[in-house]
């Protein structure tokens, strides 16, 4: 009896260990995994932690769009804890890997950078999105935000976009 006890106890503990090692369940091999963990801790507005699933993904060799996904994961968080480094990640991912992006994604990444009030990186992800994809409605209206957003008195956001010769 003493013997099952201690199976018992030891398997519990086994157990708790397991999932204390997972971070929540994530394995900590799979890029899908960590890039879906990385999501909802983004959408939980966690975003250090976020940023750490998405470094992981990337660090496990996550490839082709899975590690778009984790890239724009990472960008996505770091817009609100590093604005700066957020749109340099962009950029340097766009020039490795412009056959995975979509004028989606430059919309997505600079409302994001918008949003999170870095309106350097904004104006230049927008305007290098233009440039691609030429006449895209999603990034014309997302410089079309950007400018009302000057229009209201925005004045980084003007000084972006003059700079760029959209003012």
């Amino acid at each position: 009896m003493k013997l099952l006890a201690k199976t018992a106890a030891l398997a519990l503990l086994t157990s708790a260990l397991t999932l204390a090692s997972c971070d929540g369940g994530a394995d900590s091999s799979d890029p899908v995994a960590m890039t879906d963990a990385g999501y909802s801790k983004l959408d939980a507005q966690e975003y250090e932690a976020a940023e750490a699933d998405f470094q992981a993904a990337i660090d496990a060799g996550a490839a082709g769009a899975s590690l778009k996904d984790a890239t724009l994961g990472l960008v996505r968080a770091m817009a609100y804890t590093k604005s700066e480094e957020a749109a340099k990640t962009f950029t340097d991912f766009a020039a490795t890997n412009a056959d995975l992006l979509t004028s989606k994604d430059y919309s997505a990444i600079g409302g994001e950078l918008m949003s999170a009030g870095y309106a350097q990186g904004a104006g230049e992800i927008i305007d290098a999105g233009i440039k691609r994809f030429e006449g895209d409605v999603g990034l014309l209206k997302v410089l079309d935000a950007m400018k009302a957003k000057a229009a209201a008195g925005d004045a980084d956001a003007a000084s972006v976009l003059g700079g760029l010769g959209y003012l």
